[in-house]
């Protein structure tokens, strides 16, 4: 593991064109935040472009998280049900946790399967504070050449994957 400083050091020596910020994205490290919160009966659309400048509602990239939170009220909630829903063809996992956030490693729920479309029912969900992850599990090869990386398969996962997810109860 190098330092994100030998990195950039590296990074300028082989191509002067690069940025603070793709050497940021290419450390891939920095604080897991959450995107917001999500309320109950309503959808919330994640269907924006980075370049659209509005991260709350901002497409899954490969191997990312997004992290949302639920409140669920004092008496806790009754037939509680997260819909993840994409219609893009692609993996998308769906955790949840209560308390800290969710992690396909980490979660007192998780659908792994294979597709973008979940269903996760739960009888009764205790009151607190819950956290909803959505893992965007595809991701396309890259190669590392001399001066560059090189992607291979599913290129059109960097452009990210859109999706909605929805938490309601009673």
């Amino acid at each position: 593991s190098i330092s994100e400083s030998e990195l950039k050091n590296f990074l300028s020596e082989h191509d002067s064109t690069i940025k603070d910020t793709e050497v940021l994205t290419v450390d891939g490290n920095g604080k897991a935040m959450e995107k917001g919160a999500l309320s109950n009966g309503q959808e919330r659309k994640m269907d924006q472009p980075s370049s659209a400048g509005k991260p709350a509602n901002a497409v899954i990239g490969d191997r990312q998280y997004h992290h949302f939170r639920v409140e669920i009220p004092t008496g806790g909630a009754k037939d509680f049900t997260l819909r993840l829903a994409s219609d893009s063809g692609k993996n998308l996992m769906l955790a949840l946790r209560k308390g800290d956030l969710a992690w396909r490693t980490d979660a007192d729920y998780l659908l792994a399967q294979s597709g973008g479309n979940k269903t996760l029912s739960i009888d009764f969900l205790p009151e607190g504070t819950w956290y909803v992850s959505v893992y965007g599990s595809d991701a396309p090869d890259a190669v590392c050449g001399s001066n560059t990386f090189r992607y291979k398969g599913d290129i059109a996962l960097l452009n990210g994957i859109p999706y909605s997810i929805t938490a309601s109860w009673k």
